[in-house]
């Protein structure tokens, strides 16, 4: 299961996994968070940080739209670092982790790793967790990410570079014969 983006009628943004409930004008959203895209910086902001250990009730009546996320957006990136964020937080404080968020951890990791130099999303946010609440391990975390998007780096890069000099055709446009002689 993805996570879904609800749009309110009061322009309010709120991404999370949906549980319906039968028969009910209110459906369910666990992991949810509110996204505020901030156009002067070309970001998106993501508020809420961990009040979204229990689920929240959103209002079918005020959704405007109901899109599943897209594994290629920011938006979808930006909630993959909340979601490891909130698991990292979750975890601190014993909570069960829900299902759904560790089987499309599993799905989208592939892909979260692809554009984050493979840093995978729990350890990304196991690192904004400890830098959020200054704990004593956010060092040892920055050192392995670090670590690890540079073997990711080093294991993209080739054997051996070779210069294409070989390759390399010499244009030259015109010449001085064809040139209008001066005057």
């Amino acid at each position: 299961m993805k996570p879904y983006q609800f749009k309110m009628t009061t322009g309010a943004i709120y991404i999370g996994f949906p549980e319906e409930a039968q028969g009910s004008n209110w459906i369910d959203v666990v992991g949810a968070c509110s996204s505020v895209f901030i156009s002067t910086e070309s970001r998106y902001d993501l508020r809420g940080l961990f009040t979204s250990t229990e689920s929240v009730e959103l209002n079918m009546a005020c959704v405007q739209l109901r899109q599943e996320c897209n594994d290629y957006t920011d938006s979808t990136f930006a909630y993959c670092r909340y979601l490891g964020t909130l698991i990292a937080a979750m975890r601190d404080e014993g909570s069960t982790v829900p299902e759904t968020f560790l089987e499309y951890i599993k799905y989208i990791d592939p892909t979260f790793k692809e554009a984050f130099d493979g840093v995978g999303i729990i350890d990304a946010g196991s690192y904004d967790f400890a830098v959020i609440y200054e704990t004593d391990d956010r060092e040892r975390l920055k050192l392995k990410l670090e670590k690890i998007a540079r073997e990711y780096r080093e294991g993209k890069m080739t054997d051996e570079e070779k210069a294409c000099s070989s390759n390399v055709v010499a244009i030259h446009f015109g010449s001085n014969k064809n040139a209008p002689e001066k005057g």
